[in-house]
C-alpha cells in the first residue's frame, strides 16, 4: 500500500515537473528594442563653419531605418542596416509627472555613427536640459551638449501617434545647438535627429 502510494505520487511529481517546465520553455520573451534615427551635425542657426570643424551645413551623421510616410521603418537591436550592424539600447521609464529617457543607438562599420540621449520629458510638449552626444567613426566626435532640446515632431510635423511618449517608447525630435566636441570647447557644432524607439525597458 505504501509503496503503490509512493509510486502515484512520484508520478504526480514527475507530470508536474513536465508541466512547470512546458510552461517555462513556451513563455516566449519580449522583444528586442527598436529603433528609427535620422541624424545631422554641423554648421546651424547656433554655430557657424569657423567653429564647426565640419563645415558647411548640417549633414547626414547617423541614418537608421527609413523615414517613410507618416510611420518610419525601424531596425531591431543586432539587425542589420545597409554596412554596419545596430545596437539599440534604451528605457523610458514613468516618474513624476513625465518619464525619464535612456536611449543609445550604434551602428557599426567604417561609415558608422552613434547617438545617445538622456533627461527628462513630460508628456506632451518634450523636454528641456537634455544630454545629447553624437559620435561617427569616419568624422571624430563625440559632440555633446546638455542644453538639448526635444520636441514631438518627425519630419517637420507633429508626432502622428498618441500619446508620442509612453511606458517603452518615444517619438520625437531633438535640437543640441552648440554641441561641443569633446576636449575641444572651442569647436562646436549644432546636431539634431529625429528619432523612435520602442519595446523599450521601463
Amino acid at each position: 500500500m505504501i509503496l503503490s502510494l509512493l509510486r502515484q505520487s512520484t508520478g504526480w511529481l514527475a507530470l508536474l515537473g513536465a508541466c512547470g517546465f512546458a510552461v517555462a520553455c513556451s513563455s516566449s520573451s519580449s522583444p528586442p528594442a527598436d529603433a528609427f534615427v535620422a541624424a545631422s551635425v554641423g554648421t546651424g542657426p547656433m554655430s557657424d563653419s569657423t567653429m564647426c570643424p565640419l563645415g558647411g551645413l548640417a549633414a547626414a551623421w547617423l541614418s537608421v531605418g527609413t523615414p517613410t510616410g507618416g510611420n518610419p521603418t525601424t531596425v531591431q537591436d543586432g539587425g542589420n542596416n545597409g554596412s554596419g550592424n545596430v545596437s539599440v539600447a534604451c528605457k523610458v521609464t514613468p516618474g513624476g509627472n513625465g518619464f525619464d529617457i535612456d536611449l543609445s543607438v550604434d551602428q557599426s562599420g567604417t561609415q558608422g555613427a552613434s547617438m545617445t540621449i538622456t533627461g527628462s520629458v513630460d508628456a506632451t510638449s518634450g523636454g528641456t536640459g537634455i544630454t545629447g552626444t553624437f559620435t561617427s567613426y569616419s568624422d571624430g566626435g563625440p559632440y555633446t551638449s546638455n542644453a538639448c532640446v526635444i520636441t514631438y515632431e518627425y519630419n517637420m510635423a507633429a508626432v502622428p501617434v498618441s500619446p508620442p511618449v509612453a511606458g517603452g517608447r518615444i517619438w520625437g525630435h531633438i535640437e543640441c545647438p552648440v554641441a561641443v566636441l569633446g576636449g575641444q570647447p572651442g569647436k562646436q557644432c549644432d546636431a539634431r535627429a529625429d528619432f523612435l524607439f520602442e519595446q523599450c525597458g521601463q
